[in-house]
């Protein structure tokens, strides 16, 4: 029972933090060359071979490329254009290992 409690007190926590953080400061772009893919803030840039992404995922609002075990660059699809998402995904599949997954 006290585990329950401290785990429903945690997310609560967890929670109540991420809501007092505001991300809609925090911009972002992702740049797509044909070797790497480059992130940029207003403060750095850094980029990634294709080859050094541990794998890239499709969702249906998402697209999600793994720099690390735990760490992602995320896109959001509703920023891109149908044809733009089209021809990113082809892009994309030449490139590395590529896999959607349809969450329910």
């Amino acid at each position: 029972m006290i585990l329950v409690i401290r785990r429903a007190l945690i997310n609560t926590t967890v929670n109540s933090i991420l809501k007092k953080m505001s991300l809609a400061d925090y911009n972002y772009s992702l740049h797509f060359s044909e070797e790497k893919l480059t992130f940029e803030t207003s403060s750095s840039r850094k980029e990634y071979l294709y080859e050094d992404l541990l794998g890239i995922v499709e969702t249906k609002r998402y697209f999600y490329f793994y720099v690390s075990k735990n760490a992602a660059l995320i896109l959001l699809k509703t920023g891109l254009k149908d044809g733009e998402r089209t021809e990113l995904e082809t892009f994309l599949r030449q490139k590395k290992r590529y896999r959607y997954y349809n969450y329910r």
